[in-house]
C-alpha cells in the first residue's frame, strides 16, 4: 500500500522558502521587544509619532516628544521623504547598556533604551542622548521606508510587505554609514568627529589592517568587530558626500528604492549591472570608490602617526596577549599582581591576572560584561556586571570575587564601585530612569548615603584619594562634555576640575596625594595626564599613536597599568610613571554646589502642556501587510494539487499583543484550510492560543479520486486547538522556561484499498504537555556550536480521557547534551544522551531508531522524530522506547571572514564532526545485546546570507554498522530543510514498517 503525505505538510516546501526568504532580511536592529509585564505604559502623541513610556521615564517621554519632531523637520528634508504612518517610539529603562534600534515593519518602530554610554566609549560623543540616537535611528526609519515603482505599487496591493523595502536589503555599511553620518551633522558631536573613530581609522592604517568593503558590508569577528559598518561607512558617506557633491548619497538611496529583486543592487553578476544604482550616482562601483577614499585617508592619517611617532612614543610592556581584548588593568595592594577582564571571541570573559613576579597569567573565573573593577586593601576584587534581573531586565550588580565569584546585590544597578581604602565602605555610582546617583555604602553594600542624588547629569569612573577625605567623579554636563568634579566627601563641598570641550575621565589619585592622572582627548589621541592639585595646573605624561585607557598606579607610585588600543583590541601594559611631559594646560577650577546637579529644567517649548493617555494596543495591532502562499501538496504518488492561500501577522509595538492566521485553498481536493494564534505577553506567563482546520470542504468529498488513478492510499486530515502557558526564567549563565500546554486533536482518517473498499476512521486526542528546558551553554564569535556547559530538555505528554482524548496513555521523553573543551579553541567534544517512553497505549510506538527519511527532503525533524541515531533509516524499526548516545568532536577547520566585494554572502567557518552513535527503539524491557551503533563524519559550512544572518549547512557519511545498518550520506541546511541523498543497506533487508492498525 502507498500511502499518501498528510495536509500537515502541504506547505512543506513552501514554508521553507518563506523561512529563508525572512531569515535573510537584513537585520533593522530590532532588540527584545517583551518587557518586565509589571511595567505601566503610557503614549503621547504628536504630529508624525506616538511615544510610549513607563512609569520613570515622563520627563523624557515630554522631551522626546519635542525632539522628534524637530529632528522629523530636519531629517525628512534632507532625506526627501516622510513616512505615510506615524512612528512609534517606545522609550524603556530595561537594561544598563545603551542602544537603540529601529524596525520598519509591520509599522515604523523606534526603541530607545535610556542608560547612556559611558565617557570614552564608542558612543559617547553626544550632546543630547535622546536626539542623538533617535537621529540615528531614525534615520533607518525613512532610509528603509522608501519605495518607488514596483515596490510602492507592491505595498498598495500586499501592503507592508518586506519584500518591498528595497533599502532594507542593502549592505550594513550602507544602512549604518548613512545613519552615522547624518548623527554626526553638529561638530564636534557624532561618531564621525570622535576621537575613538580617529583613533581606530589610524591605528587600522599604520598597521596595514584598514578593512576592505566586503568586511563592512557584514559584521566582521576581527577587531574592531561590529564596529567597522558603523565607523567605516560613516566616514565613507562623508568622503562620497564630500567628493561628489552634497545628498548624493540620498540621490543613491532613492536610485535603489524602485528595485524589486532583494538584493539585486549587489548579486547581478555582469559588470555594469553590479552595483548599478551606484553607477547612476558616481559613475563607479563602491568598491572602486572605497579604494579612492581609502588612499585618501591613509594618507591624511599616516601623515597624523608621523607627527606623533616624531615626538618619541611612550615605552609599553606589554603583559596581555594579541588575541583577546583586555582592559580595566588594576594593581594589587601589594603590586605584585594586575588583576583585568579579558573580552575574547574565541572564549568568552574572563576575569585574569598577571603574577609580576612570577611573569605568569592566570584565569580566575568567567565574567559576563563587567563595567567597572576595583580592589580592595584585602586583595578582594569588586566588578560591577551584567546579570538578568526578574528575567526580562539586565542590571549592573556588584559581584566579589575572593576564590570565589559571588553576586552581592540585586537590583542594585551599580556603574562603578570603589572601596574606601581605610575601610570596607564603598563609594558607588548607580543609575535608573535616565538618572545618576552618588553614593556610599557599608560592608554589605546598602546604601549608607546618598551624596549626590537622582541626577540627570551624567556621573561615571569615580575614583578615592588616600585619605578617603575625597573624591573626583567624571561628569558629564549638559553640553555634552565630559569633565571632571572634586567631592569633598565630609562637607559635600564641590570643585570643578576641568571645563572644556575635551573628553577627561577615568581619574586615578596618585597614592602620594596631591595629584592624580586621567584619561583625555585634549591632544587628539586619548592620552594620560597628569593633574597637580596644589598648583591647578596639568601635563601630558604619554604619547601614543592609538589610545590609553583605564591607568591605575602602582601602590609605590612608580608605575601604571593601563589598557592600550592596539590593532586587535585593547591590551594591557605597564608603563614605568613618566617624568617627562609634552604639553602644559593651566584649568580655572570652578566652584560648584548642589544646584549643579539639580534637574534639568525642561526648556520652553517642552513646557507646555503634552496630552498624555495610556498605552493602547490596538492603534499597532491591526495587520499591516499580507504574505501570499502557494504549494504543492501530493495527494497520491505522481499527482498533485495547487494550494493556495494567504497569510497575515502582526503584533502591537510593545508585543504584548500577536497573532498569525493563515487560509489556504485546495482546488483539487475543494477543502479549505485555517491556520490561526493569538499570543497575550502582557502578563507572566505568556499564554498563547491556536485553532487549526484541514476539512473545511466547501464541496463534497471526492476521496479517493477513482477514476483518476489505480493505487491503494491513505490521507489523514486534522483538526486541533491548544492553549498554552510560557515562563521564562532567565539568568546570564543560566537560562531555563517552563511550559504548559493543553492539545486537542481530531484525526481523520481515510484509506482506499484499489479496487474497491474504503475505510474511514475518526480518532481523537487530548493531552497535557509539560515541558522544561535549561541551557548554561555558551556560544562566542568563532564557536562552531555551544561551548563549556549543557543544555537539557524534558516533556511529558499526559493523554487521558478526562482532557478529551480517547485513550488514555503517557508519553516522557528528553534530551541532554554536555559541551567539553576540546584539544584547542573552538574544539568541542559533545556527549549527548537522549531517551523517550511510551506508556499505557498499545501499538503506540512513536519512537524510531533512524533519523533520515528515505528518499525525501523535508522540514528537518524536530521533537521525538529527531531522536534517533545515524546509519539507520528512519520509520525502519520503531518501538515504544527509546535510548540512545551520541559522542561527538567537532574541530574546526577554516575560520576566516571572506566576502565578494558587496555580494550578500560571507564565508565564516568550515568545521568537521566525527561522530559514534549508539543506541535502539525497543518494547518492554532494555536489552542491551541488541542495541545498534554507528560511525560517521559530517563537513559543516557557516556563511552569512543576507549581510547579517548566520546560514549553516552540512553533508554528512554515516556507517550503520549492526543490522539493518546502511550506508547513509545525507545533508541538512540551517534547521529548515534535511534529507538523505544516497543510502545502501549492507545487512539484512530491512523489516516491514510496523504502523498501528
Amino acid at each position: 500500500m502507498s500511502f499518501m503525505k498528510s495536509a500537515i505538510n502541504t506547505f512543506v516546501p513552501l514554508s521553507c522558502a518563506m523561512a529563508l526568504f525572512f531569515l535573510l532580511l537584513p537585520a533593522s536592529n530590532q532588540a527584545a521587544i517583551l518587557f518586565d509585564p509589571g511595567l505601566t505604559w503610557r503614549s503621547i502623541k504628536t504630529e508624525h509619532f506616538w511615544i510610549h513610556y513607563h512609569q520613570g521615564l515622563e520627563s523624557a517621554a515630554q522631551r522626546m516628544s519635542v525632539i522628534a519632531e524637530k529632528v522629523h523637520d530636519r531629517l525628512s528634508t534632507e532625506l526627501a521623504w516622510t513616512p505615510a504612518l506615524r512612528t512609534d517610539v517606545v522609550l524603556v529603562d530595561s537594561t544598563d547598556s545603551a542602544n537603540g534600534s529601529a524596525s520598519p515593519y509591520p509599522f515604523n518602530r523606534i526603541q530607545i533604551y535610556i542608560t547612556r554610554p559611558e565617557p570614552g566609549s564608542c558612543n559617547s560623543n553626544f550632546d543630547d542622548w535622546l536626539e542623538y540616537v533617535f537621529t540615528h535611528e531614525y534615520v533607518h526609519i525613512l532610509d528603509i521606508d522608501m519605495a518607488h515603482g514596483l515596490s510602492r505599487a507592491g505595498r498598495c496591493v500586499l501592503g507592508r510587505n518586506p519584500l518591498f523595502y528595497p533599502n532594507l536589503f542593502q549592505p550594513i555599511w550602507i544602512l549604518e554609514g548613512d545613519a552615522v553620518y547624518h548623527e554626526s551633522h553638529k561638530p564636534p558631536f557624532g561618531r564621525i568627529n570622535s576621537t575613538y573613530t580617529d583613533m581606530v581609522m589610524r591605528t587600522d592604517v599604520i598597521s596595514g589592517r584598514f578593512k576592505s568593503i566586503d568586511l563592512a558590508s557584514s559584521f566582521p569577528r576581527e577587531w574592531p568587530r561590529g564596529r567597522v559598518p558603523y565607523l567605516y561607512g560613516g566616514l565613507f558617506v562623508q568622503y562620497l558626500e564630500k567628493t561628489y557633491g552634497q545628498n548624493s548619497f540620498n540621490r543613491f538611496m532613492h536610485h535603489n528604492a524602485d528595485n524589486i529583486i532583494p538584493f539585486s543592487n549587489n548579486i547581478y553578476p555582469i559588470p555594469f549591472l553590479f552595483n548599478r544604482d551606484a553607477h547612476h550616482v558616481y559613475q563607479k562601483p563602491f568598491f572602486f570608490l572605497w579604494k579612492e577614499w581609502q588612499k585618501e585617508i591613509t594618507v591624511r592619517q599616516t601623515s597624523l602617526a608621523g607627527k606623533i611617532i616624531a615626538r618619541g612614543l611612550t615605552p609599553l610592556a606589554y603583559i596581555s596577549g594579541t588575541s583577546a581584548n583586555a582592559l580595566m588593568p588594576v594593581f594589587n595592594s601589594t603590586d605584585t599582581a594586575v588583576y583585568y577582564i579579558m573580552n575574547s571571541t574565541r572564549t568568552g570573559n574572563h576575569l585574569m591576572s598577571f603574577n609580576r613576579e612570577q611573569h605568569k597569567t592566570k584565569r580566575h573565573c568567567r565574567v559576563n560584561y563587567p563595567s567597572g573593577i576595583a580592589a580592595a586593601p584585602d586583595d578582594t576584587v569588586y566588578m560591577t556586571d551584567n546579570e538578568y534581573y526578574r528575567t526580562f531586565s539586565l542590571y549592573n550588580e556588584v559581584y566579589r570575587y575572593k576564590k570565589f565569584r559571588r553576586k552581592r546585590t540585586r537590583g542594585k544597578r551599580i556603574l562603578h564601585i570603589r572601596p574606601f581604602n581605610s575601610s570596607t565602605r564603598f563609594l558607588m555610582v548607580t543609575q535608573g530612569h535616565g538618572r545618576y546617583s552618588l553614593v556610599t555604602a557599608d560592608e554589605n553594600l546598602a546604601i549608607t548615603k546618598k551624596l549626590i542624588h537622582d541626577t540627570e547629569i551624567q556621573l561615571s569612573h569615580i575614583t578615592i584619594s588616600p585619605d578617603d577625605d575625597n573624591a573626583i567623579v567624571t561628569v558629564k554636563d549638559r553640553r555634552g562634555f565630559s569633565d571632571l568634579v572634586m567631592v569633598n566627601l565630609r562637607d559635600m563641598s564641590m570643585l570643578r576640575l576641568t571645563s572644556d570641550i575635551h573628553a577627561d575621565s577615568e581619574p586615578r589619585w596618585h597614592p602620594h596625594g596631591g595629584a592624580f592622572i586621567f584619561v583625555s582627548d585634549r591632544s587628539g589621541v586619548y592620552n594620560l595626564w597628569e593633574y597637580d592639585l596644589n598648583r591647578h595646573t596639568m601635563k601630558r605624561i604619554t604619547n601614543v599613536t592609538g589610545g590609553l585607557f583605564s591607568p591605575d598606579i602602582s601602590g609605590d607610585g612608580t608605575q601604571i597599568a593601563v589598557a592600550s588600543y592596539e590593532p586587535t583590541g585593547h591590551r594591557i601594559a605597564i608603563i614605568d610613571y613618566p617624568r617627562q611631559s609634552y604639553e602644559e594646560w593651566a584649568p580655572e577650577p570652578e566652584v560648584l554646589d548642589m544646584s549643579f546637579f539639580a534637574k534639568e529644567q525642561l526648556d520652553a517649548a517642552s513646557r507646555e502642556p503634552v496630552k498624555t493617555g495610556p498605552y493602547r494596543p490596538w492603534r499597532s495591532v491591526f495587520p499591516a501587510f499580507f504574505i501570499p502562499l502557494i504549494g504543492l501538496e501530493e495527494i497520491y504518488p505522481g499527482s498533485y494539487d495547487l494550494v493556495w492561500g494567504v497569510q497575515a501577522m502582526g503584533a502591537d509595538t510593545l508585543a504584548q499583543h500577536s497573532y498569525s492566521l493563515a487560509l489556504y485553498i485546495c482546488f483539487r481536493q475543494m477543502r479549505f484550510g485555517l491556520d490561526v494564534s493569538y499570543t497575550l505577553s502582557a502578563l507572566y506567563p505568556d499564554i498563547t492560543i491556536g485553532y487549526a482546520d484541514e476539512t473545511l470542504f466547501f464541496g463534497r468529498d471526492q476521496f479517493p479520486w477513482k477514476s483518476e488513478h489505480e493505487k491503494s492510499i491513505r490521507r489523514v486530515l486534522y483538526r486541533y486547538g491548544y492553549l498554552s502557558h510560557y515562563l521564562p526564567f532567565i539568568h546570564y549563565n543560566v537560562q531555563q522556561s517552563l511550559q504548559f500546554t493543553y492539545y486537542i486533536e481530531q484525526e481523520f482518517e481515510d484509506i482506499y484499498l484499489y479496487p474497491l473498499i474504503t475505510n474511514s476512521g475518526y480518532n481523537m486526542l487530548g493531552k497535557m504537555q509539560i515541558a522544561y528546558t535549561i541551557n548554561t551553554a555558551k556560544e562566542y564569535s568563532y564557536s562552531i556550536s555551544k561551548e563549556h556547559g549543557m543544555d537539557c530538555v524534558i516533556v511529558a505528554d499526559i493523554y487521558h480521557r478526562y482532557l478529551g482524548s480517547d485513550h488514555t496513555f503517557y508519553k516522557v521523553r528528553g534530551r541532554f547534551s554536555g559541551y567539553f573543551p576540546g584539544f584547542y579553541n573552538n574544539n568541542v567534544l559533545m556527549l549527548g544522551f537522549r531517551g523517550g517512553i511510551c506508556i499505557d497505549k498499545k501499538n503506540e510506538r512513536p519512537y524510531t531508531l533512524g533519523r533520515y527519511e528515505k528518499g525525501y527532503a523535508n522540514s528537518a525533524a524536530s521533537g521525538e522524530h529527531a531522536m534517533g541515531i545515524r546509519g539507520y533509516a528512519a520509520d525502519m524499526i520503531n518501538g515504544n522506547r527509546l535510548l540512545a548516545s551520541t559522542a561527538e568532536l567537532r574541530f574546526p577547520v577554516v575560520q576566516k571572514d571572506a566576502g565578494i566585494l558587496t555580494v550578500p554572502i560571507m564565508f565564516r567557518d568550515f568545521w568537521l564532526t566525527a561522530f559514534f552513535d549508539y543506541g535502539n527503539v525497543f518494547d518492554g524491557t532494555v536489552n542491551f545485546a541488541s542495541f545498534h551503533y554507528s560511525t560517521g563524519i559530517e563537513a559543516h559550512i557557516k556563511l552569512t546570507l543576507g549581510y547579517n544572518v548566520a546560514f549553516t549547512g552540512y553533508v554528512g557519511y554515516a556507517r550503520g554498522l549492526t543490522t539493518y545498518g546502511e550506508d547513509q550520506v545525507y545533508f541538512g541546511l540551517h534547521t529548515l530543510v534535511e534529507g538523505r541523498i544516497y543510502a545502501e543497506s549492507r545487512k539484512t533487508p530491512a523489516p516491514p514498517v510496523i504502523r498501528e492498525p
